[in-house]
């Protein structure tokens, strides 16, 4: 008896379309608006030598779209420094408060559009939960 093994079975779940890559022009423009800089910490460096990473500010959850604005992204430390901004918004001890301090920032530059992104996101999470 021979059994047959799929090395990459279909997941049962549904999910939307994959996130599509940050374009360049964008990316470039948040790293000159933030001056090259970390906007946590205050280190600086290149985007090419991953000294410094963009993150989203608002984070889609599984399945869904990155929301690719200018007032979602935020420069912060990447892996030549050790990762530790962006690390830290994501596992760190003080993760929500520095997710609350990134939220803050935007509001600070751009009013309240990152609460809309937040708000649109939350009801394409639900939707996702939903099975729709």
């Amino acid at each position: 008896m021979t059994v047959s093994f799929n090395p990459s079975p279909k997941p049962s779940y549904k999910t939307s379309k994959p996130p599509k890559n940050m374009p360049s022009k964008l990316r470039k423009g948040i790293k000159q608006r933030d001056g090259n800089t970390c906007q946590m910490c205050g280190k600086q460096g290149e985007y090419s030598d991953m000294g410094l990473t963009i993150h989203h500010i608002v984070s889609p959850g599984m399945g869904r779209r990155k929301v690719h604005k200018k007032e979602n992204l935020i420069t912060l430390c990447g892996p030549v420094f050790g990762n530790k901004c962006h690390h830290e918004t994501h596992s760190g001890k003080e993760s929500e408060e520095l997710q609350r301090w990134c939220e803050s920032w935007s509001r600070k530059k751009y009013g309240a559009e990152i609460d809309r992104i937040k708000k649109q996101t939350k009801k394409g999470n639900k939707a996702v939960g939903a099975g729709v």
